[in-house]
């Protein structure tokens, strides 16, 4: 904080409380307390200390209690970015940004897979992660309604396609629809698990 931050600091104080006392050695001291931390932070502080009517009514605020806390400047500035590894890929990525990255990387994974199974092709992952998030999305599409129409589907599995044709249906705006399961493929599946 400047010393003119914390000259109105004081004078805030000294607004909600008449009798607080401002002296040379009161202004000295709370530059030299205040002076480590950014003014935003102390007066928000000072805003929360003044609203808690129940426990402050008439009471001072301490330089120290509202520098309790809080982050120097140079300890903001020094805080680093946190990072998770993904799952897929096993790069690091932003914690913020990761949400964002993890649908596109599995959703990049899923075109290569599909495009080596069906196609008998090898995608460039680099490449995909160059494509704008619009020019991506129109791919990626393009292939699930590729997969569903074309041949392909008749080699996909019913859930398979179940799942292709919700997933093209929701994005489309559609309802997702409901996938039943014959007893006939659940006793098919079964046979054998409960046989001793």
């Amino acid at each position: 904080m400047t010393r003119q931050e914390v000259d109105s600091l004081l004078e805030k104080i000294q607004a909600y409380r008449q009798s607080f006392l401002i002296t040379k050695t009161v202004i000295a001291e709370w530059r030299r307390v205040l002076e480590p931390y950014d003014s935003e932070d102390v007066n928000k502080k000072l805003d929360e200390f003044f609203k808690n009517t129940e426990e402050n009514f008439g009471r001072y605020p301490d330089a120290y209690y509202l520098t309790k806390y809080l982050k120097r400047h140079d300890e903001k500035l020094k805080v680093g970015i946190n990072y998770v590894r993904c799952q897929i890929c096993q790069q690091p990525v932003e914690l913020t940004e990761y949400d964002k990255h993890y649908d596109r990387c599995s959703s990049i994974e899923y075109l290569c897979k599909i495009a080596e199974k069906y196609y008998n092709r090898k995608l460039n992952k680099k490449e995909l992660w160059k494509l704008s998030d619009k020019d991506f999305e129109e791919k990626y599409w393009k292939v699930c309604e590729e997969l569903q129409s074309g041949q392909q589907s008749e080699q996909q599995s019913e859930q398979q396609k179940y799942s292709l044709e919700n997933a093209l249906s929701t994005h489309k705006g559609g309802k997702p629809h409901e996938f039943k399961i014959s007893n006939t493929d659940i006793s098919h599946k079964m046979r054998g698990v409960y046989d001793d």
